[in-house]
């Protein structure tokens, strides 16, 4: 017996496109849904699932897809701007360098660099040292 998957409208609708370009990569490589089936080590009916957006498949057998089309490579990086602006903002606003390290060492650091160490001479404020 099949259960309904419950699933917020965005996600759904995100499950379609990427069912829906699979099926165009697979189209475009002029691959039959048999032919991956059998190189993700799934079914055609699965293929099929998959290129409409099914939610029951697991994630798993997404990924076997997209490796069987030579898809798969940079599939699980995110954009995360929101998360990455939630770390920045969790920055402390001084920061302290271990052994005693002077001030011209940290020339740069409220950009959230450190000049690496240099022959003594200040550089202009704003020009960061990379000697």
């Amino acid at each position: 017996m099949a259960v309904a998957i419950k699933m917020p409208r965005a996600a759904r609708k995100e499950l379609v496109t990427l069912g829906e370009n699979i099926r165009v990569a697979r189209l475009r490589r002029k691959l039959t849904a048999e032919i991956v089936a059998q190189r993700a080590g799934t079914t055609r009916q699965t293929i099929a699932k998959i290129e409409s957006g099914n939610p029951a498949v697991k994630i798993g057998t997404y990924v076997a897809v997209l490796q069987a089309l030579g898809l798969l490579k940079g599939w699980g990086d995110l954009d995360d701007p929101v998360g990455e602006q939630m770390a920045l903002d969790d920055l402390p606003q001084r920061a302290r360098l271990k052994n005693g390290g002077g001030l011209d060492r940290l020339e740069g650091a409220e950009a959230g660099r450190h000049a690496p160490p240099h022959s003594g001479a200040r550089p202009r404020a704003g020009v960061l040292c990379l000697s």
